[in-house]
């Protein structure tokens, strides 16, 4: 990258570049907005149908799990978290104003 396109996209006059909040919060619009989102992650979790055994209810593999014991299942990742990546994202890419 030449130094004249690193101070015209820290200036903010490159079209890669936006304004953005320094924090998520309520105020802001943020949580409503990723709550309707909801941002989700996928998590292995033990089979309910076979308690993670893999067995079927007749001696072959579980249908549910197909043999493996654990199924996928997505869950909504945490307020929390969303907000803590976001400010990790802010301290390493974020500019002050000048």
């Amino acid at each position: 990258m030449t130094d004249q396109k690193r101070l015209t996209e820290l200036q903010g006059d490159s079209p890669d570049y936006v304004l953005m909040p320094r924090s998520l919060t309520s105020e802001n619009g943020a949580k409503e907005l990723l709550t309707v989102a909801v941002i989700k992650d996928a998590v292995a979790v033990t089979c309910d149908a076979c308690g993670g055994d893999g067995k079927g209810l007749y001696g072959g593999d579980c249908s549910d799990c197909n043999g493996d014991g654990d199924v996928w299942k997505d869950v909504p990742v945490p307020w929390a978290t969303c907000k803590d990546i976001y400010a990790m994202v802010v301290k390493h890419l974020g500019k002050e104003k000048s």
